[in-house]
């Protein structure tokens, strides 16, 4: 072969590799999976893949020699004529890809995010524009969603009470919230990159990156209180810190959310004030009170409480601490059960409040302590259970029990003392009575008759203060003085040897008055000796006669001598009334003393009474002048009525 026929066919050869090679090229054009179109200098359609007509909906046929232009909308990078009209001029070697994102707009009218992918190769003589397109729509969607996440995620934290921050490993400052920026006066952009060296005093920014530092030593999350500065003072946050981390499981940050917890820790520390000012009034009081849990457990008890069931001072309140003491609802009851058993039941059956005012408490030792137990469940808010039990010490009670029981035994005593019966004397009517303050009286008054029978003695006295002291020694005087009477006869001797009998018994600071009025029905005549005490009598005619005291009161002196007072003679209606200081000096709701005025009227305008309605209706009087009130002191009184007839 000749070398031009070589020629010849290396060119026909070339020739048709080129026609292969371009071939080969359409069809790998056609079958990539992304969509491609090219574009001539005008910006016209020259071809466009399976893949970009599958996308758009658009064929061949309707696009190739039409313009890209009308297919896509402007974007944030301008127009496309103008993207794809730099793209097409500028120099760059083929390798070099620009990108940008438009809509499309589908055959169905539909526009989709797009991103553009621009390539300028050749094509034999001509200068193509390759195209690839990417349907962005789902990663539009996503960055919608992030930003839409991120922007309800700054919401959150710029809505919160609690202050959000994030530094790096520097402790320079990337992320706060608002309310960091209001608490402290700065705004996001000036307080990024800069430490809390930067913002806050030194003491309290090194205590702070101390923090921050622990955590990213210890590599997990940690609670820390600290204190900021505020306009109003320092406020104590509660500071949870933990560390951020990237893909790699390495720290980056350190982020921290802070709370105010300043009125709270001032809460908790009134609650605890509260508290202690309640444990405090709860053991100043005298009864003994216990609290329990709703498991029955013993929690709380007062000092009374531990002195009850004699526990040692500073021991622990439970139930282990008192499963030696027993518990019985009545002194006759033979079951006892233990205080903790006590509880429990009040929590498995409740039955409301539960009283023992007899009850008791049982110890090892066999001894017990009478009390006044109650029990009860309370259900806070919350539905939670407890039970308390109320101890009172009732020995007291027990021993005011048994003088009570002393006392009106006394009394029964006492009033047997007292003449039940007037004496029946020619010529004359009597009547007397007592009136106590309390259960024993130290008051007195007698009917005594001489041992011939021709006299009578009519006595009256009172005993400084009132009970069983002054009613003891009530009783001494009455059978000293019966004795004197009978023994002496005359009321002179008989006084003065019962003073000095009473000097010597009387304890110092107490004395006796006393008032003997000697009567002879025969001679209707009367003498009397008054110890510190007086009478009065009342003329048939409306005339008072005051009877003096002659001597001084009995128990003071033991030389003191008693004198006695001339013959007082009865005339028909005439009163002798002798009364203890209780009656006049009765005290009205007013402050006002009942008086002996007041106490002469009413006798005067009941005079022509019987002596016992005449005591009777003054002591009525009295009664509605006190108000009906408890007596101040005892009364007693004596009234006798000459009474010879016409």
């Amino acid at each position: 072969m000749s070398p031009s026929e070589k020629s010849s066919e290396l060119k026909q050869l070339s020739h048709d590799c080129n026609v292969s090679a371009d071939a080969l090229c359409w069809q790998l054009f056609d079958e990539i999976p992304i969509p491609l179109f090219t574009l001539d200098v005008s910006l016209r359609f020259l071809s466009l893949n399976d893949c970009f007509q599958a996308l758009s909906g658009y064929s061949q046929d309707a696009l190739i020699g039409e313009s890209v232009l009308p297919l896509l909308g402007e974007s944030s990078h301008g127009s496309p004529e103008s993207f794809l009209k730099k793209r097409y001029k500028q120099e760059f070697r083929p390798s070099d890809q620009e990108t940008a994102e438009f809509e499309l707009k589908m055959k169905t009218g539909e526009r989709v995010p797009i991103e553009i992918k621009t390539s300028r190769v050749y094509a034999s003589s001509y200068r193509l524009l390759l195209c690839s397109v990417i349907d962005i729509s789902e990663r539009k969607r996503s960055r919608k969603a992030l930003i839409e996440s991120q922007n309800r995620l700054r919401e959150i934290l710029d809505n919160t009470e609690t202050c959000v921050y994030v530094k790096d490993l520097e402790g320079r400052y990337q992320f706060v919230n608002r309310r960091f920026e209001e608490l402290f006066q700065l705004r996001l952009d000036a307080l990024l990159g800069k430490t809390d060296e930067e913002i806050f005093p030194k003491s309290l920014a090194e205590t702070f990156r101390q923090n921050d530092i622990e955590v990213v030593e210890r590599g997990e999350t940690i609670q820390v209180k600290e204190i900021a500065p505020h306009e109003d003072g320092p406020h104590l946050y509660l500071s949870s810190k933990f560390p951020l981390r990237n893909q790699h499981g390495e720290i980056h940050a350190i982020a921290g959310i802070s709370t105010d917890i300043t009125q709270m820790d001032q809460q908790e520390r009134e609650v605890e004030r509260l508290k202690s000012s309640l444990e405090l009034i709860l053991d100043s009081v005298s009864d003994g009170i216990i609290g329990g849990s709703r498991t029955g457990d013993i929690e709380y008890m007062n000092r009374a409480a531990r002195l009850m069931l004699r526990m040692e001072e500073g021991s622990e309140a439970g139930s282990q601490m008192i499963s030696n003491v027993r518990f019985r609802a009545t002194p006759h009851d033979r079951h006892s059960i233990s205080m903790q058993e006590l509880f429990h039941d009040l929590i498995s059956k409740p039955e409301g409040a539960l009283h023992f005012p007899s009850g008791s408490l049982v110890f090892k030792d066999g001894t017990s302590l009478p009390a006044d137990v109650t029990c009860g469940v309370t259900e806070n808010d919350e539905g939670t259970i407890e039970s308390v039990v109320t101890l009172r010490d009732t020995s007291h009670l027990v021993q005011l029990q048994l003088k009570s029981d002393e006392l009106r035994t006394a009394q029964i005593v006492q009033r047997q003392l007292y003449p039940t019966v007037p004496p029946v004397v020619n010529g004359f009517r009597f009547a007397g009575k007592a009136i106590p303050a309390t259960q024993a009286c130290g008051d007195y008054f007698d009917f005594i008759t001489s041992d011939d029978g021709s006299d009578i003695v009519l006595s009256i006295g009172d005993v400084t203060g009132h009970g069983l002291g002054p009613a003891l020694q009530m009783v001494e005087t009455r059978a000293y003085l019966r004795a004197m009477i009978h023994q002496h006869g005359n009321l002179k001797t008989a006084l003065t040897k019962l003073n000095q009998f009473l000097v010597e018994d009387t304890p110092e600071g107490s004395f006796i008055s006393l008032m003997a009025a000697c009567i002879n029905p025969e001679t209707r005549r009367m003498r009397y000796v008054g110890a510190g005490h007086d009478g009065w009598l009342i003329r048939q005619t409306g005339e008072v006669e005051y009877l003096a005291s002659t001597g001084l009161l009995l128990g003071l002196m033991a030389d003191s001598e008693y004198q006695i007072s001339p013959e007082i003679e009865f005339q028909h209606g005439d009163l002798f009334v002798m009364a203890t200081d209780g009656l006049q000096e009765a005290i009205s709701a007013d402050g006002e003393l009942f008086g002996t005025d007041r106490m002469m009227a009413t006798i005067l305008q009941h005079r022509e009474k019987e002596p016992a309605e005449i005591i009777e209706t003054l002591m009525a009087q009295l009664n509605e002048y006190v108000d009906h009130r408890p007596l101040h002191d005892d009364i007693t009184m004596v009234v006798a009525r000459a009474d010879f007839g016409e």
